[in-house]
């Protein structure tokens, strides 16, 4: 079973069809026979009701079973059920199949439209409780995983050089002693040689980080959690320059590594924890400064217009709320409705997926950290 990340949800919001299923079920962290029965049972409920919505929109038994056999197939797998999580979320579409581990307990919930439930996964990116940080120094790089507060150090030595001797040759450190004892005349009025000196080094260094970069880019892709990289000042550009991970995160830490504590470099990151907090205030707080300008609206027909037209820079989409309707991006034609329709879908998923795909911010929120809380939608227009 596949961890879900960015690049999987990309995958999926291209799915299309007209009964795609998703079901999120919370499951119980346990490798009990007892607990991977109920686990299977929570599943077995909902193919139920899947069955009975499916039913209600005129399908024949036929293609109900035939829709539903890969769930049915999965709730009888043992080793499926074997392997813990938090949750899962179980996609269905067409010739389409594919189930996540989840690192959170979602509700219990079942979905049936034109396109996979994503709104819960798309509002949880914004988060970052889970991340990577890499720590940097020319002779000894760790690699961290980040789950809420715990450090967990993921064994890297085969997949990276040891150290920077073994990329750029064994004279370097040769070099670097020449190097800054060239330095030290400089600072004495001889100048000749320094500028020449530098760029070595930072060539050097360069190639060492690009050796770093290809192994640990691998090893993460597949997650695509965001990668944080802490190490000494000068250092930080460098790496940053080579790196080709998709999601390297803008936060950064200066510090010595092999003069850190594990404990301290933990209350750097506790502290960055914070800063998805400070993001969505930053983001509510421009909401309102923009208010009563044409860069904000709270409107559903004007912020779904604007989606489709690509002017949405972030959208804010009140918690637990559904909006039922049918919206043609054509014409900009819109019918809500109090339940769901033949042909209707939840526009609050519709939207956080088009949001998403054109790379704007979705933030799902409390009715009371909603920017402008007397509506369930917001947004901020990029023009």
């Amino acid at each position: 079973m596949e961890a879900m990340n960015r690049n999987e949800l990309m995958k999926l919001t291209e799915v299309h069809g007209s009964s795609c299923i998703t079901v999120y079920l919370p499951t119980q962290v346990s490798r009990t026979e007892l607990l991977e029965q109920k686990n299977s049972i929570l599943l077995k409920n909902q193919i139920k009701e899947l069955s009975e919505e499916l039913s209600k929109r005129a399908l024949k038994d036929t293609e109900i079973k035939e829709r539903l056999q890969p769930f049915n197939d999965l709730m009888k797998d043992q080793e499926f059920w074997r392997d813990p999580s938090e949750g899962i979320v179980i996609f269905g579409c067409d010739d389409f199949f594919r189930a996540y581990r989840l690192s959170y307990m979602p509700e219990i919930f079942s979905y049936v439209s034109n396109t996979f439930f994503l709104k819960p996964l798309i509002g949880r990116l914004t988060e970052n409780k889970e991340y990577f940080i890499v720590t940097l120094e020319l002779d000894d790089v760790h690699l961290y995983e980040i789950k809420e507060s715990d450090i967990i150090e993921i064994a890297i030595e085969d997949l990276i050089p040891e150290h920077i001797e073994d990329v750029t040759g064994a004279d370097y450190k040769e070099k670097h002693l020449e190097f800054k004892s060239i330095q030290g005349n400089y600072e004495r009025g001889i100048s000749h040689g320094y500028g020449e000196g530098r760029e070595d080094r930072k060539i050097e260094i360069e190639k060492f980080f690009k050796a770093i970069d290809k192994g640990i880019a691998a090893l993460l892709y597949e997650s695509g959690h965001p990668l944080i990289i802490a190490g000494l000042d000068h250092l930080l550009p460098i790496y940053r320059k080579v790196n080709t991970y998709p999601n390297l995160s803008e936060i950064k830490l200066t510090i010595h590594p092999s003069s850190s504590r594990i404990s301290d470099l933990k209350e750097q990151i506790d502290e960055r924890m914070e800063v998805t907090k400070k993001q969505i205030s930053e983001k509510t707080a421009r909401f309102r400064d923009l208010v009563n300008t044409d860069k904000t609206t709270v409107e559903v027909d004007s912020i779904l217009e604007a989606i489709f037209e690509g002017k949405v820079e972030t959208l804010f989409i009140e918690e637990g709320i559904e909006c039922w309707g049918i919206y043609d991006p054509q014409n900009g034609r819109l019918r809500k409705l109090a339940h769901f329709d033949r042909g209707s879908a939840d526009l609050t998923n519709m939207a956080a997926i088009e949001v998403f795909k054109q790379g704007g911010e979705v933030y799902v929120l409390k009715k009371e950290d909603m920017p402008a809380n007397y509506a369930s939608w917001n947004a901020i227009l990029r023009y």
